[in-house]
């Protein structure tokens, strides 16, 4: 399977861990890309998911600490 490669909706939901329903919710929602090449049904790359599952990462305590420290150090 590539990196490249096309997932259904049903897929999609699989990789993502969520219901088809809250998939769809996400797509009207413009949360999510997705491809309609024919008008009807919903398509996903699944690299573009990959991507969206390492959005918004949460630093750890302990990279805080160290951004406070070189912060309160370089003034």
């Amino acid at each position: 399977m590539g990196a490249n490669e096309m997932l259904t909706t049903k897929e999609a939901a699989e990789f993502l861990g969520l219901s088809v329903g809250y998939l769809y919710k996400l797509t009207m929602q413009k949360k999510i890309p997705y491809y309609k090449p024919f008008g009807n049904r919903c398509y996903f790359k699944r690299d573009e998911l990959a991507e969206l599952l390492q959005s918004n990462r949460i630093a750890t305590v302990d990279e805080v600490q160290r951004q406070a420290v070189v912060h309160v150090l370089s003034k």
